[in-house]
């Protein structure tokens, strides 16, 4: 008797645990078409703090998943990125074989124990001194550990924990896949509703992460409308992409930047955007994560065509697109 193994009709869930809202995202088995698309929004109480966001998405999250469209119990996830912390350290060439060891022990007091990842970047000249750059992602173990247990309960299989910064810029992978001889440069701003994250790539390959701190004195999940109202805000959001440009103008001086991405719900402020636009001087557009899918003509879906782009949705995009059983992207955070 010849057995023949019954091929998924689906690829795993997308879920993006964001500040405000979770999504969840799923393709068809050819990853071309998007069969499924639900948001569901975070309470304010639930978005105080990271123990009352578990909390929440332990009794929330069997029911979500429960009453989703959505097939199977294969899951990657995207982390709220307040629970992300991001910083850029150098090292001297003899110490970075051992970078995933040392480069941890130069971040600034934290509150719990994190697991870190580690990302080589390359050299760079400080004080005249050749060193090595890395990117170090931390996040609280704890929380971490909190997350994979619910899922586990939930007999989900969890394939992937990413950053949202690794999940936002993967949905745009395709962008490069025809680009053989050049890494073009790419600056995203993601104005989301509960921070600011921006990154730098040279192609598919992470080279510089930061989050934006905005201050303590505004709700947390209304900064886009914050950059609006404020002007100080705006201007010294945009004091910290000026400085990011030129960290990669030092590191990179024989390639320039060619564009710059805004994501988030903040990219369809058009005002803002323009501003920052005018203030870097980069040709910049609003990220656009669903164009290499198919979407739904029903107007009550949150992804339907007829809606246009939806920045916002980057990080669920890219971690449906994401490639888990063949070669690892390059921006893996």
């Amino acid at each position: 008797m010849r057995l023949t193994l019954r091929r998924s009709r689906s690829r795993p869930i997308a879920l993006d645990l964001g500040s405000s809202s979770i999504k969840m995202l799923q393709l068809d088995a050819q990853g071309q078409r998007i069969t499924t698309a639900t948001e569901s929004i975070v309470p304010s109480e639930a978005a105080a703090g990271s123990d009352h966001y578990l909390n929440w998405l332990e009794h929330t999250m069997p029911e979500l998943l429960r009453n989703s469209p959505c097939a199977g119990k294969n899951v990657v996830v995207a982390l709220p990125s307040l629970w992300t912390n991001v910083q850029h350290v150098q090292l001297d060439p003899k110490e970075a074989p051992n970078a995933s060891e040392i480069a941890p022990m130069m971040l600034p007091p934290l509150d719990e124990e994190v697991l870190t990842q580690v990302i080589e970047i390359g050299p760079v000249e400080c004080e005249g001194q050749g060193r090595i750059e890395f990117i170090i992602f931390a996040t609280p173990r704890r929380l971490l550990f909190k997350t994979m247990d619910i899922f586990n309960r939930m007999r989900c299989n969890v394939l992937d924990l990413r950053t949202q910064f690794g999940a936002a810029i993967a949905a745009f992978d395709h962008v490069h896949q025809d680009v053989t001889d050049r890494c073009p440069a790419t600056l995203y701003v993601d104005l989301g509703t509960s921070g600011i994250r921006a990154a730098i790539t040279n192609g598919t390959r992470l080279v510089q992460a930061r989050s934006i701190a905005m201050g303590t004195e505004h709700d947390a999940r209304n900064v886009s409308t914050l950059l609006q109202a404020d002007p100080r805000a705006l201007a010294a959001v945009i004091d910290e992409l000026q400085m990011m440009l030129r960290h990669d103008a030092a590191v990179f001086p024989d390639r320039a930047i060619e564009r710059m991405i805004f994501l988030g719900r903040g990219a369809h402020a058009d005002e803002t955007c323009r501003r920052i636009v005018e203030a870097v001087r980069l040709p910049g557009q609003r990220g656009d994560p669903l164009s290499p899918f198919v979407r739904p003509d029903d107007m009550t879906s949150p992804v339907c065509l007829q809606h246009g782009p939806r920045p916002e949705w980057a990080s669920a995009a890219g971690l449906a697109a994401m490639r888990l059983h063949a070669q690892e992207h390059h921006h893996a955070a």
